[in-house]
């Protein structure tokens, strides 16, 4: 994967902005000006929060690197080959996902399948908490994955679309920062299944997840919906 990776990087090609001439500025300050550039455009920042909301509450239910484990241990009593095909099933939802939207040529209106695919992965997490069998767990992975896969790219090509080409590159990488919500929500879903436990937890999450999604899509709701959002395939 890592050579593929390098061999593909071999035939991109950096082309500096007119606007930005000279050396190019360091790490630290591209992160600032990607902030920045986030701050300055609303519909931007409302797409921020909505991927730490999901890093936050999301992806710390379904992921191997959160509570996968424990659910596959703890709640269906499954060995690490369990475990395997509990993230195998999550992952090929996703990868369908991909391949879907590959073969559609994009989403015309990625921003309401953003709020649309993350909606439906909150509530299937609500399902995902009466879930007592490794096939009930499966299915609803699967329907999991496909919803964050549509999701998660929807978002990235709704930022490209409102970010200005200078700072493409840098409001990405400022949205790679919204991962660090997946170790808060671990730390707060550790202590809430120890209290209250798994399904309570899932609800509970599900439910926040739910509600501020609502909120950001109504405070910021002329910045993303106001405009004509249909991209041509």
């Amino acid at each position: 994967m890592y050579l593929v990776s390098l061999a593909l990087t071999l035939g991109v090609e950096h082309v500096q902005a007119e606007e930005e001439p000279g050396p190019r500025p360091s790490p630290f300050r591209s992160v600032l000006d990607g902030l920045a550039a986030v701050r300055r455009s609303p519909a931007t920042l409302a797409l921020m929060w909505l991927a730490f909301l999901a890093n936050l509450t999301g992806f710390p239910m379904v992921s191997n690197s959160g509570l996968l484990p424990y659910v596959a241990h703890d709640i269906y009593n499954l060995d690490a080959t369990g475990l395997s095909v509990l993230a195998a099933s999550y992952g090929v939802g996703a990868l369908l996902a991909s391949i879907g939207l590959a073969a559609m040529g994009g989403a015309r209106r990625p921003v309401r399948l953003v709020f649309g695919g993350i909606a439906v992965w909150y509530v299937l997490l609500v399902a995902y908490g009466f879930t007592e069998t490794q096939a009930q767990g499966m299915a609803i992975l699967f329907l999991i994955g496909v919803a964050q896969g549509l999701a998660m790219i929807s978002m990235a090509v709704a930022l490209l679309r409102f970010t200005d080409a200078r700072f493409r590159g840098r409001v990405m990488g400022v949205r790679m920062l919204a991962v660090y919500g997946l170790p808060i929500g671990l730390a707060i879903a550790g202590q809430l299944i120890d209290n209250f436990g798994f399904q309570v937890t899932t609800w509970i999450f599900a439910g926040s997840g739910l509600a501020l999604t609502a909120l950001i899509a109504f405070t910021w709701r002329s910045a993303l919906f106001g405009q004509s959002e249909e991209i041509e395939p």
